[in-house]
């Protein structure tokens, strides 16, 4: 399945999402779904991003204060499609003696079912070391939607990125962030004297909110993100180049895989026809 949007046209002013299936998809052929939005659904101050790999488009407005609203539209548990509202109440200042702490959402994802990771800016700073954690200001939050859409509570994310010696704080400097099927990704960034310094790329595991893997980058290039979920959608293929004159691309494949995983890819290697059950037994002896 794949989600075509289209944020408005010249003569109408309204969010298109149109689905198509793979296996089905040629020259003329029908969309499995489509959402088209109506008075109020959205407007142009909408920011609209996919959630997972299945159907779920959401869209939202950056700046929320006393309740956080959000909207998607999703096949999963109807294949023509379902429109849905997720509300909480802002309760992020509660814990800090906070009475109004507003929040800028930049991104948002689903981390499990109808539980969202949430890449914010707030008004934290505004209160200095009384709003931190850790001598952090976090601005990544999980919204729990579980009980309902209507009665979704807000929370601040379990992981923390890491502070350098010299004070320099990494959940204050992201560039980049996206989901990549049970994973989310965070890119930094940090410049000395006009020059990009090697900063830390964060792997976060969704189910517990844990730091699972970690590389470095310099941000010094452009980068495009190409997905296969139709094939495998834990895989990410970037594609990066230096701004100006274009001589290469370098392109690149990443997958985050768990221990467990990495074992059956090893012994697949020796004998592609092991049993499934002697597989399952060695993949548990060792971990």
């Amino acid at each position: 399945m794949f989600c075509i949007k289209e944020q408005g046209t010249h003569t109408d002013n309204r969010l298109r999402l149109t689905y198509f299936n793979y296996d089905d998809f040629k020259e003329g052929c029908e969309p499995a779904a489509q959402y088209l939005s109506k008075d109020n659904e959205w407007t142009y101050d909408h920011v609209v991003k996919r959630a997972n790999n299945h159907s779920k488009m959401c869209w939202w407005t950056y700046k929320h204060d006393q309740e956080i609203v959000f909207q998607y539209f999703d096949l999963r548990d109807d294949p023509k499609g379902k429109l849905s509202t997720v509300r909480c109440v802002n309760t992020l200042g509660a814990d800090y003696q906070i009475n109004n702490l507003q929040v800028s959402i930049a991104g948002l994802w689903e981390i499990g079912v109808n539980k969202y990771m949430l890449m914010c800016m707030s008004t934290k700073s505004d209160h200095k070391d009384k709003a931190k954690t850790k001598g952090i200001f976090n601005n990544n939050f999980v919204m729990d939607a579980s009980a309902g859409n209507d009665h979704a509570t807000i929370r601040e994310a379990k992981f923390l990125f890491d502070i350098t010696e010299d004070g320099f704080c990494y959940n204050d400097q992201l560039i980049d962030f996206f989901p990549l099927g049970g994973i989310s990704v965070f890119h930094t960034f940090r410049h000395n004297k006009g020059e990009p310094l090697e900063t830390p790329v964060y792997y976060i595991k969704n189910e517990t909110e844990e730091i699972v893997a970690q590389e470095t980058w310099k941000c010094t290039c452009y980068a495009a993100r190409y997905y296969f979920p139709g094939w495998d959608g834990n895989l990410l293929v970037q594609s990066y180049h230096e701004n100006g004159d274009v001589d290469d691309i370098v392109v690149t494949s990443k997958k985050v895989m768990e221990p467990k995983e990495i074992s059956l890819h090893f012994l697949l290697h020796l004998n592609e026809d092991f049993d499934d059950d002697l597989l399952q037994d060695a993949i548990e002896l060792l971990h």
